[in-house]
């Protein structure tokens, strides 16, 4: 490695590690907000109105995907020319937002039909609103990544779940139902929105330049259309429970998958919003690059692989003692889609890679893979239940998380075995702790019964318990990522 590439190495790791600092506090504290909105929201409404939502957001996530053609990812990893390029992405991205609104809006009749849903009729306009309102931060947000400077993202992230934590539920109490979640939604985005632009100082001017336009398009056009691929194989689940099952069968799908969405999913999105602009920044350095994907396999099974099987194991009784009686039917669900979502994220942030190198067809091309496998073993399960669902969920994400660890291993000329090691202290720590929290709620069965106070002694405990034997084995395992990462946690709490 030359001299002036290891000063760039040196330069870029220090702000990846408080980047990543920073989205972990921001992440614990969001979707801990959102964690107690959605328990708070399934006692306060029926399966039905999560269902008749969960329509409309279905749809969304669709033109969620394409309606910012790829400029926030085009801009991170564009290395020239950057503020004519901010000042160009703005106008692009208000202008791709309000026509995807539109679009909304003109396809919500045959939504409505195809789900046999007259309210979705004015839910998907008003919900869909957000495009807009985020098309005026999505510059800021993009900038603020580019550089790493997430610290600067911690308010707006965090000011977005309260905000939309403490509307939608006092909506709720209110009795409006459905638009407890749709104005919350809303709330939230606003806020985001307007708090980016408080922290960061940029504002845009009224230039354009269609040549760096032209750039634009053409990098992000490929990444926005295996967003739409991804979007599409990761709610098709819900177009065919929606369909074939109804809304309450959906309404039920949509809480047991928050948890896992929320804890683990989420959890590798919010990563990749790190290790992206890392990657970028050596995107010319691929000893750099390999070294960087092996550390993030590594450090996102330590957190993902304990968290889905915890979750796996706890998720009837967290079910029954949280969000009551009726969403029994969601427990089951929530234990396999939380095995789901471990498998799945293990191998998430590996496409980060390809579009840093400037290679994101190779992102569609393995998702269009994945969801040639998904869609008709989902389409066969949806009639018989949401359960049989997951279980085809789990199964796919199993045969294409070890296809995309087999790609990156030839694209990048790692050993393929040598990418699975890294998943060792992982795997042994959650096998002791998993035996520790399954023997714990076993004994505990009888004693608990269905008494909700009994339930939640045996849920904390069995957590507690479980957490600190993890915990205590990554002491043996990983005792230096240990002491980083209580170094980290008290930089932070001094700052």
């Amino acid at each position: 490695m030359t001299e002036a590439a290891d000063l760039h190495v040196q330069q870029v790791t220090p702000k990846a590690v408080k980047s990543t600092a920073w989205t972990y506090l921001s992440y614990i504290l969001s979707k801990g907000a959102n964690l107690a909105t959605t328990i708070i929201l399934a006692r306060l409404l029926t399966t039905a109105e999560f269902g008749i939502v969960g329509f409309a957001l279905t749809v969304m996530s669709f033109l969620d995907a394409v309606r910012d053609l790829g400029l926030e990812l085009a801009l991170i990893q564009r290395r020239s020319e950057i503020e004519e390029a901010a000042h160009t992405a703005f106008w692009m991205n208000i202008a791709s937002n309000g026509a995807m609104w539109l679009v909304a809006c003109l396809i919500a009749p045959l939504v409505a039909q195809f789900f046999n849903e007259p309210l979705v009729v004015i839910i998907l306009p008003i919900l869909s609103f957000s495009f807009v309102i985020s098309s005026f931060g999505g510059t800021h947000d993009a900038l603020i990544k580019r550089e790493l400077k997430f610290g600067l993202r911690f308010v707006p992230s965090l000011g977005e779940s309260l905000l939309k934590s403490v509307v939608a539920i006092q909506l709720a109490l209110m009795g409006l139902g459905v638009w407890a979640l749709v104005l919350g939604q809303l709330a939230g985005r606003l806020a985001f929105t307007l708090l980016a632009w408080r922290v960061l100082p940029w504002r845009p001017k009224l230039r354009f330049q269609p040549r760096i336009a032209r750039q634009l398009f053409n990098y992000g056009y490929k990444a926005s259309l295996d967003s739409f691929l991804s979007a599409l194989q990761a709610n098709i689940d819900y177009v065919f429970i929606g369909r074939l099952l109804g809304d309450a069968a959906l309404g039920v799908y949509t809480v047991a998958y928050r948890m896992p969405e929320i804890l683990i999913i989420n959890f590798s999105i919010v990563i990749a919003q790190v290790l992206f602009p890392a990657y970028a920044m050596l995107q010319h350095d691929q000893a750099q690059l390999r070294k960087g994907v092996l550390s993030a396999l590594r450090y996102v099974a330590i957190v993902t692989v304990p968290m889905g099987l915890g979750m796996a194991l706890i998720a009837p009784l967290f079910t029954q003692v949280f969000f009551g009686e009726k969403w029994s039917q969601a427990g089951a669900i929530m234990a396999i889609l939380a095995l789901y979502g471990m498998v799945l994220a293990v191998s998430w942030n590996i496409g980060d890679v390809y579009k840093a190198i400037g290679r994101p067809d190779i992102l569609w091309k393995t998702t269009l893979v994945e969801f040639g496998l998904l869609a008709p073993i989902l389409f066969v399960l949806a009639q018989q239940s949401a359960l049989a669902v997951a279980v085809g969920h789990l199964g796919v994400a199993v045969v294409v998380s070890a296809l995309r660890l087999y790609i990156a291993s030839r694209i990048l000329q790692i050993a393929f075995f040598g990418a699975l090691r890294q998943f060792v202290p992982s795997l042994l720590g959650s096998a002791l702790m998993g035996s520790a929290v399954w023997g714990t709620l076993r004994m505990a069965e009888l004693w608990a019964g269905q008494n909700t106070l009994n339930g939640l002694a045996v849920l904390s405990g069995a957590v507690a318990l479980g957490g600190g034997i993890y915990v205590a084995a990554l002491w043996w395992l990983e005792r230096d990522l240990v002491r980083q990462g209580l170094s980290v946690a008290l930089g932070l709490l001094r700052r």
